[in-house]
C-alpha cells in the first residue's frame, strides 16, 4: 500500500469514527479529495495527540484490509453506491479495531466529546478569527446552548437510522450557523467566506 493510500484510509478510519460526523463549513475540496483526506487526518490525529506508535499500529490495521479493498474497488460487477456502502462496512471494522485495540480510554472519550459538541473545533477556530464583540459571543453560547440539546435528541433517538440521525443533526447545524451568520457584520461575513474560500482550496 503506498503512503498516499495509507493517509487517505487513516483519515477514513479517524473520520468515521466520529458518529453522526461534525457539520463541516465547507464541503471537502471535490477537485482533490485526497488532499482534502490528508488535511483531515493531520487535524484529527494532532486534536487525538496520537503517539508514533499508535499511527504505526493503525496503518498496521489498514494494511491488513488492503486485499480486501483493492478487490472492491476493482470490482467491475459493483455499482459505485455498492462499493461505497462495502467500503463503508470496512472502515467501521478498522474503527472498532482502532477504538478498542490502540486509543486510550482519554482519547476514544475525546472522540465522544467531538462527536456530541454542536461545533467542531475547527469551527471555533474560524470564530476565534472573526474578531468578535462580547456580546456576539455571548450570543453564540446561547445558539449553542440553544441547539445542542437537540442534537443530543437526535443521536439519542434510537428510532433513527444513522443515515437519518446524520441528516437531522446536519440540519440542526446548518439552523444553528444560519442563526450565527446573522450576528456577523458584512466585514465578518466576507471574512468568514475569505476563510471558507482558502479551506476548500486545501
Amino acid at each position: 500500500m503506498t503512503r498516499k493510500s495509507v493517509f487517505v484510509l487513516v483519515a477514513m478510519v479517524l473520520g468515521v469514527m466520529i458518529v453522526c460526523s461534525q457539520f463541516a463549513l465547507a464541503a471537502p475540496a471535490q477537485n482533490n479529495p485526497i488532499q482534502a483526506l490528508q488535511a483531515r487526518m493531520q487535524r484529527l490525529a494532532q486534536e487525538l495527540n496520537l503517539t508514533p506508535d499508535q499511527k504505526a499500529k493503525i496503518k498496521t490495521i489498514i494494511a491488513s484490509y488492503r486485499t480486501e479493498i483493492r478487490d472492491i474497488r476493482q470490482n467491475t460487477t459493483l455499482t459505485p453506491a455498492q462499493k461505497k456502502s462495502q467500503l463503508h462496512a470496512i472502515v467501521k471494522e478498522i474503527s472498532n479495531q482502532v477504538k478498542t485495540t490502540v486509543l486510550t480510554a482519554a482519547q476514544v472519550q475525546k472522540l465522544q466529546q467531538a462527536k456530541d459538541a454542536l461545533f467542531s473545533p475547527r469551527d471555533r477556530a474560524i470564530f476565534s478569527k472573526l474578531s468578535l464583540t462580547a456580546d456576539q459571543k455571548a450570543q453564540i453560547e446561547q445558539i449553542v446552548a440553544k441547539y445542542k440539546p437537540q442534537v443530543e435528541a437526535a443521536r439519542q433517538n434510537t428510532t433513527l437510522t444513522a443515515q437519518q440521525c446524520r441528516a437531522d443533526v446536519e440540519s440542526i447545524r446548518k439552523t444553528a450557523w444560519g442563526d450565527i451568520k446573522a450576528l456577523l457584520t458584512p466585514a465578518q461575513l466576507q471574512q468568514l467566506e475569505q476563510m471558507l474560500s482558502v479551506l476548500r482550496r486545501k
